[in-house]
């Protein structure tokens, strides 16, 4: 949780749009009229808009003065049409659906205006968010803490970039950070990320330079990613550290890809690529002599990865985010990777390299969302198996009353011979929310919650959107053959929590205050947990 003077700067609450001086058929009838873009009309509101009720204030107006609004070539840019390009709802929808994946804008519509019957004007309406972070925060999670202090700016100047100067103390280890996102590299669709961290077990290095395939019609992508990591690789039981070693990684991988676009409702993608995953392996100063020391590996591979995308978007509010627009496909879609490391380009094993994703979901008017999904990975070869992964997962909505939901997860894994780096876990910090962190290893794993959701009209000072929740989780991590040390079998607990919602800063942060009690395990844990934390979901 950020303390700064800008903690409650959150999101924003989205104006009122501009009206039309001329009334327009709806996107449909002039789509099928066969209209031709005339002229974009680009809309940048600010954090508050001053004509609405409530946000005419001294200290609104000075929020306002301070903040640079991101320029209108930063939002041009981002449009999936131009004047002179025949008119598409669908490209419509779509523009909506990447302008609000930029943290720095609230919200957005994109609308026709002005039709003339053969021409139509399009109006693209934003509204910014305060994008500046700075100051101390901190978090509890599972009994431990975590501090930070730091600026981060998501639209640095306006220009749409992420600037990052951070030093974060958790956990594992204690942080410097120095980051930089670009995400529209040379106005061509480029994304270079570039990270530096200086941490206490180590270094962290990363540079990435992507041409994505940014919308459902892209034709090409294209990309190469480093990562240089050194660090110490931590192990729990029990929410206690057992052992640990220390892990030098050096990553390389450059890929390509090429499709047909978007073709009858879905778009269909084939991509390839060359990775380098080299790890090495040490004692550290703390355990000199470790349990496990993993062998060092050496993967050096081609792979291809066949992807389907089915374009079924839609717009909801009050799920995962308070007073949002949420963009949610219930399409089907699925990635499946296919690798083959050899001593003949340098791997020091000969395995197949798999990775495999499939997700989907179910709506019933407006009631009822349902979404599933699971995945498949690991290192496959004729005499071992290595670092094998499966699971997945259910998540259902359900809105009886227009200010809460009900919503449910059923979560489960499966691993074998996992690396000794990995492992599966559950505790405070994944889901069982009344016990320490890490709490039970294993594997196989298990999580269920229930939580009943109220999304409240509360808007403190127009700054904060106030939420609540009811919940209980139950959950396992174990071993299937029974080995391993005593974890106390299956667990569970029971809580409510608190929900703040920023409505005028970037990225929806949201701050979590859960209080939960745990209704099984370790008579000697304590009979309350508290965690305070900052998360961007509900």
């Amino acid at each position: 949780m950020r303390l700064c003077p800008w903690l409650l700067l959150a999101a924003m609450t989205f104006g009122p749009a501009a009206v039309a001086e001329d009334p327009v058929p709806d996107d449909a009838a002039v789509e099928a009229e066969g209209a031709v873009i005339r002229d974009v009309i680009i809309r940048a509101g600010n954090i508050f808009d001053t004509d609405a009720d409530g946000e005419d204030r001294w200290l609104y107006r000075l929020i306002n003065r301070l903040h640079r609004v991101t320029r209108t070539p930063v939002l041009r840019r981002q449009l999936l049409f131009q004047p002179g390009d025949t008119f598409s709802s669908h490209d419509m929808e779509e523009t909506e659906r990447l302008l609000r994946e930029s943290d720095y804008l609230y919200d957005a519509e994109v609308r026709p205006v002005g039709y003339d019957g053969d021409a139509v004007d399009v109006e693209v309406i934003t509204r910014d968010v305060w994008s500046l972070q700075g100051g101390i925060g901190f978090g509890r999670s599972g009994g431990k803490n975590t501090t930070r202090i730091g600026l981060e700016d998501e639209n640095f100047l306006g220009l749409g970039k992420e600037v990052t100067f951070m030093r974060e103390s958790g956990v594992d280890r204690t942080t410097s950070l120095l980051g930089y996102i670009d995400p529209n590299l040379l106005n061509r669709r480029f994304q270079l990320r570039l990270g530096y961290s200086d941490n206490s077990d180590g270094k962290l290095m990363r540079l990435a330079l992507e041409r994505p395939f940014y919308r459902m019609d892209s034709r090409w992508a294209a990309g190469i990613r480093m990562v240089s990591d050194r660090r110490i690789d931590p192990q729990y039981q029990l929410g206690r550290l057992t052992n640990e070693f220390g892990h030098e990684e050096e990553f390389l991988e450059i890929y390509g890809g090429r499709s047909r676009g978007l073709q009858g409702g879905k778009t269909r993608r084939l991509t390839a690529g060359i990775t380098v995953d080299r790890d090495r392996f040490s004692v550290s100063p703390q355990f000199p002599e470790p349990g496990i020391l993993p062998q060092d590996r050496d993967l050096v591979y081609p792979w291809i990865a066949v992807e389907a995308l089915h374009d079924r978007f839609i717009v909801a509010r009050d799920m995962d985010k308070l007073h949002r627009s949420e963009d949610r496909n219930i399409g089907r879609h699925y990635r499946v990777r296919l690798g083959f490391a050899s001593s003949s380009f340098g791997s020091d094993r000969d395995q197949a390299i798999v990775k495999a994703e499939y997700g989907s979901g179910l709506a019933s008017g407006t009631r009822h969302l349902l979404f599933y999904d699971g995945y498949l990975s690991g290192r496959f070869g004729s005499s071992e198996s290595e670092n094998i992964q499966a699971g997945g997962a259910v998540r259902y909505y359900f809105r009886k009353w227009s200010k809460s939901r009900l919503y449910g997860s059923l979560g489960w894994d499966m691993a074998r011979k996992l690396d000794p780096e990995n492992q599966l876990l559950i505790g405070g910090d994944s889901g069982l929310r009344g016990y320490p962190l890490r709490y039970q290893s294993g594997d196989r794993r298990a999580l269920l919650t229930l939580e009943q959701r109220w999304y409240t009209d509360w808007h403190l000072f127009k700054l904060i959107r106030v939420g609540a929740a009811a919940f209980v989780d139950a959950g396992r991590a174990w071993y299937a053959d029974g080995t391993g040390p005593k974890q106390y079998g299956w667990l569970g607990d029971a809580g409510v929590g608190l929900r703040l919602g920023s409505s005028r800063t970037s990225s929806g942060s949201m701050v979590h205050i859960d209080l939960a009690t745990p209704l099984a395990g370790d008579p000697s844990l304590s009979s309350w947990q508290i965690s305070i934390n900052t998360r961007n979901t509900f």
